[in-house]
């Protein structure tokens, strides 16, 4: 009953959304503190707006690619992008789709520099923004990724 209001107050007090209770990830956070010494120290705010960002960046890019790229020698991939606007910042989000993996956002790219040149986000903008992504996705340690069939899509 106390780690329940525990909990509850964690909930209530950060305004978070009553399912995080039920959340599969907050399930496995319980998981594996059930197995921590009583000497364990969780991470500063430091480490986790640093290296454990870092960490989950790399890892969640990997599940990413890994399911975007799975099958992709058959059936091919493909990469789509949009212009977005929030507030006054031009961005442009990398975005990917193939058969194991509909919607994978591959990278955001700050235009911020770029349309403060002067520039454009026009087709040549963005498809050498795009070329940094497919050579990204080349280097992997795939087979058939050096196979794959990308059509940039605008």
């Amino acid at each position: 009953m106390e780690m329940d209001v525990a909990i509850a107050d964690l909930i209530h007090s950060n305004l978070y959304k009553f399912g995080l209770a039920e959340d599969p990830k907050f399930l496995r956070v319980l998981e594996l503190a059930r197995r921590l010494p009583p000497t364990y120290k969780p991470p500063s705010r430091y480490h986790v707006g640093g290296k454990l960002l870092d960490k989950l960046y790399d890892v969640n890019w990997m599940q990413e690619t890994s399911s975007l790229l799975k099958d992709s020698h058959t059936f091919g991939a493909s990469l789509c992008g949009d212009g977005a606007t929030q507030k006054t910042v031009p961005m442009i989000n990398c975005l990917g789709a193939a058969v194991h993996n509909s919607f994978a956002m591959l990278d955001v790219f700050d235009c911020t520099d770029h349309c403060a040149r002067g520039g454009k986000k026009n087709a040549e903008y963005i498809s050498e923004l795009f070329l940094g992504v497919i050579a990204k996705l080349e280097k992997m340690e795939d087979q058939y990724v050096s196979t794959i069939v990308i059509f940039l899509t605008m």
